[in-house]
């Protein structure tokens, strides 16, 4: 579990986010919504200690993050950015980087390190291009790629940074299944988007960001109900049942 007390966040003496209290739970996913500059990639950005807080604590699995070395951070939390190069090298290589918290100089893998990756690319439909070149795929595949990269790094929790940005509708949707499969195996997943009936649908918790502050915390039907998505996106977001569940849509 990742604790977020009275935290604030931002860039020197500029404060985007503040008094952020939540906790960041085992077996859940936990998407973050808010307006364009909001804080979100921010408030991810510091809680993996890539930017600096402003003042709060951030506890991760009971230890307090500035306590942590940069590898058991990395042996704890792994993360997949917004925004990435890449390589010309091979699916099961590109994979294989998300175990270089476990090598030590030089870098050797063992049979721990290609099981990991092996067992990434299964569950996450990537094994049966393993060999191809990583620019050869199609962004939906790619990004498939990088969560099994993330996948592999073998932490308690993922958390990902607008991973469906760019890619069709059927691998948004598999991306979307992939967080919510992680969850059912115990992980913590993080997930920042803007597709707010997507989140919805897929989300166990909800937190909305906007105007410095965390504006609500709870179950989607919870922060649907409390109509606060409306007032921060200016939309109209409504509801239906259908035989599949209940899903959300835009007016």
């Amino acid at each position: 579990m990742i604790e977020l007390r009275n935290l604030s966040v931002g860039y020197g003496s500029r404060t985007i986010l503040e008094n952020i209290d939540m906790e960041i739970h085992d077996s859940r996913v936990l998407v973050l919504l808010g307006p364009n500059g909001c804080g979100k990639s921010t408030l991810l950005k510091t809680i993996l200690a890539l930017q600096p807080k402003l003042s709060g604590e951030i506890i991760v699995n009971g230890t307090a993050l500035e306590h942590l070395t940069n590898r058991e951070r990395a042996r704890q939390m792994a993360y997949l950015p917004q925004s990435r190069t890449t390589p010309n090298i091979s699916v099961r290589r590109m994979v294989l980087h998300g175990r270089f918290p476990y090598m030590s100089y030089p870098r050797q893998y063992g049979e721990d390190d290609f099981r990991a990756v092996e067992q990434a690319m299964e569950l996450t439909g990537t094994a049966e291009y393993a060999d191809a070149m990583m620019p050869q795929l199609s962004g939906g595949q790619q990004q498939k790629v990088y969560i099994a990269m993330a996948l592999a790094q073998g932490t308690g929790t993922i958390l990902l940074d607008e991973p469906t940005t760019f890619l069709d509708a059927g691998s948004q949707l598999d991306t979307y299944r992939l967080a919510k499969s992680f969850a059912g195996e115990g992980k913590a997943v993080v997930l920042v988007t803007h597709d707010l009936p997507l989140a919805l649908q897929y989300a166990d918790e909800i937190a909305v960001l906007a105007e410095g502050k965390l504006c609500a915390f709870g179950t989607p039907e919870t922060v649907y109900g409390s109509g606060v998505l409306d007032r921060v996106f200016g939309i109209a977001l409504k509801q239906t049942e259908t035989e599949d569940g209940r899903r959300y849509y835009l007016i």
